[in-house]
């Protein structure tokens, strides 16, 4: 008999061993899915507050763009240029490619990047190609870009045109 107790005695504790093993398993588990929680919160916040950024800046441009238009300066600064030219070519012409279009694209970061790159042709707003891809855009726009006004094709032309040409100094 005293086999027999010591062989369930032996049971006993080996039972228990196992059920703190799976104890320590479920809490391992239970942790494992915690910090994939975490992780999917955070990722699903920061992807948030990137849409509301996106949705913020967005809203600006529109904002300084009806500006523009609904009370156009004689002539735009620079500054003005890039404001009217990000408005209309920025989501896909500005710093980074959209993702968008299988194109790629010319980045018009500065007035300097666009005179280097060939897009602005000082005093020749209609031979500039920025000028003629504005009035004649030929690829599919992205959600959400709008049309480009006559309005705006007018101040960039005229800011165009009033650059000095390089023969200006001659």
């Amino acid at each position: 008999m005293c086999r027999h107790l010591q062989l369930l005695v032996w049971a006993l504790l080996l039972a228990a061993c196992f059920d703190d093993d799976d104890k320590a398993y479920d809490k391992a588990i239970q942790a494992q899915q915690a910090r994939a929680a975490a992780a999917a919160e955070a990722w699903r916040v920061k992807q948030e507050a990137a849409a509301q950024e996106l949705s913020a800046a967005s809203a600006e441009r529109q904002r300084v763009e009806l500006a523009f238009e609904s009370d156009p300066p004689a002539i735009l600064s620079e500054e003005q240029l890039h404001q009217v030219i990000g408005y209309y070519c920025g989501d896909c012409h500005f710093y980074v490619a959209c993702g968008t279009c299988e194109w790629g694209g010319i980045y018009f970061n500065s007035l300097a990047d666009m005179l280097a790159k060939g897009r602005v042709i000082p005093g020749d707003a209609e031979g500039s190609p920025v000028v003629q891809q504005m009035r004649e855009h030929r690829w599919p726009l992205p959600d959400g870009v709008p049309l480009v006004t006559d309005d705006a094709i007018r101040l960039v032309s005229d800011f165009i045109n009033q650059l000095p040409t390089p023969d200006a100094g001659n």
